[in-house]
């Protein structure tokens, strides 16, 4: 597992950071804790609540290939076309071969996931009647390659689709301590 170090108030933040995994926040809570030396309580002194403005604008950039020895195909989405699809097979967005990554807008994204948005309440069993926006949750992303075969002219292009699911009663979050 690979992490991201950053600076923050003078203090470096680290954190795990899996290659398939891209995490956006849209919630931060900053809290102080009080240490007594030998003893093994805390007492929260501050906390400050934060939410990102407009997260579901961002842009999320993606380049992606595909290889098969066995059936002797090579790609990438800069000679494919392909698809968003919402979870009912609607299609969401369309890509044409380019010399430019994929981009998908997270509002893209959590619409095609079916989740109605950040501000749909939360099914987390801590939910407490709060959003997505405050619990968080986990998506899915999945590319599916394909081609026709079996045609007298040979296969059809390489295609693609994205797919996106949400992980049912699962918030999301990452807790940094600082010291």
């Amino acid at each position: 597992s690979s992490g991201i170090n950053a600076e923050y108030g003078g203090k470096e933040l680290a954190w795990p950071l899996d290659k398939d995994t891209v995490t956006i926040s849209s919630f931060f809570k900053e809290r102080y804790q009080v240490v007594y030396p030998g003893l093994v309580i805390t007492e929260n002194s501050e906390e400050t609540q934060y939410y990102s403005k407009t997260p579901e604008a961002m842009d999320i950039k993606v380049e992606h290939s595909v290889h098969s020895r066995e059936l002797q195909i090579t790609g990438t989405q800069r000679t494919m076309r392909g698809t968003l699809v919402s979870s009912n097979g609607t299609v969401i967005k369309r890509f044409t071969s380019t010399e430019r990554a994929d981009r998908l807008s997270l509002d893209e994204i959590i619409y095609a996931s079916g989740m109605g948005g950040l501000d749909a309440l939360s099914d987390s069993p801590n939910g407490n009647n709060k959003a997505f926006r405050r619990k968080g949750c986990v998506l899915i992303v999945t590319l599916f390659y394909a081609n026709v075969f079996g045609s007298v002219f040979g296969t059809s292009p390489l295609e693609y689709t994205y797919t996106v699911e949400r992980v049912p009663y699962t918030p999301h979050r990452v807790e940094e301590v600082v010291p």
